[in-house]
């Protein structure tokens, strides 16, 4: 199963958090993959969502790196493995629901040492 996920968005942990649960109750082995899907419209969906004008140039620019971090901190993690790499992201995720994008570096160092 792949799910394609929105790096930042609320509506997506949800769903996010949901499917995870499926996987860990299920009696059958599910091979999920998780996929971060940046583009354009999501950008607009997370400023839209979040009441902010999705034409600031400097907003989306702001708001594109979180995302872009948040992406590279998942394949980063997905070296220590799948589950951990999913905790990760739904802790980044949680980091971006004030609306507040400035993305924290340290949250991501703060994991990686917390796991070795």
């Amino acid at each position: 199963m792949f799910l394609f996920v929105n790096p930042l968005g609320a509506q997506c942990r949800q769903a996010e958090a949901a499917v995870f649960r499926l996987q860990q109750e299920s009696r059958q082995k599910v091979d999920l993959h998780v996929a971060m899907l940046l583009n354009f419209q999501v950008i607009t969906d997370i400023l839209t969502h979040h009441h902010q004008d999705p034409k600031d140039l400097n907003l989306r620019n702001l708001v594109n790196d979180a995302a872009y971090q948040v992406a590279l901190d998942f394949k980063a993690a997905q070296l220590q493995g799948n589950q951990k790499a999913r905790q990760l992201l739904l802790g980044e995720q949680e980091m971006f629901n004030d609306g507040n994008f400035t993305y924290d570096p340290a949250f991501a160092w703060r994991w990686f040492l917390a796991i070795t």
